[in-house]
């Protein structure tokens, strides 16, 4: 979720032209927290249907935390905030204060889809190895590419192989829950 966040903070940190034309950049320090706030209790509400005060809190000090580190680069250079964001400096300086806060998050989504497609490529492998009893090639009839089409004869997985498959199917769906979840 928080990568998700991240991603939409930094679309409008990149062209915040709407954001001005709403007169978000009027509003106090104070007030956009409290609309970061509710945006934050918004989105968990869709999500679980019930927002806690806890997970509230969790949203705001991050966009404060974000906020706090950019306005002190921009103090250091002596300019405002809005203006800071504008340069190209100020968007890579966002990206890499957002990346330091979601990387442990998009690290364990990256993982767990690498653990996904691993277990996948495996799980099919084994499965061809231990269904397949015959391969014969057709001459007669040609690919696109000038090859001979393969004719496959799959007999039933004894129940040995399919335990086996049900062992590896498990083994992956729990790394996957293991390196999504975990902190």
């Amino acid at each position: 979720m928080k990568l998700i966040l991240i991603l939409a903070l930094a679309v409008f940190s990149i062209d915040s032209e709407d954001l001005v034309r709403a007169g978000f950049n009027k509003l106090s320090e104070q007030q956009k927290a409290e609309f970061v706030k509710g945006v934050a209790q918004q989105t968990e509400k869709a999500e679980t249907g019930v927002a806690t005060v806890e997970l509230a809190d969790k949203w705001a000090n991050f966009g404060i935390k974000i906020g706090r580190a950019l306005s002190s680069c921009a103090k250091e250079l002596n300019v405002a905030v809005n203006d800071f964001l504008k340069t190209p400096a100020g968007k890579i300086t966002f990206v890499l204060i957002a990346w330091k806060v979601v990387a442990t998050d998009a690290y364990h989504i990256f993982g767990s889809l690498v653990m996904l497609v691993l277990g996948w490529v495996i799980f099919m492998k084994f499965y061809r190895a231990w269904t397949i009893s015959s391969i014969k090639l057709n001459y007669e009839k040609l690919t696109f590419f000038r090859r001979p089409t393969k004719e496959v004869t799959r007999c039933q997985l004894s129940d040995s192989h399919a335990w086996g498959l049900f062992g590896i199917v498990f083994m992956f769906v729990m790394c996957f829950a293991i390196a999504l979840f975990t902190a």
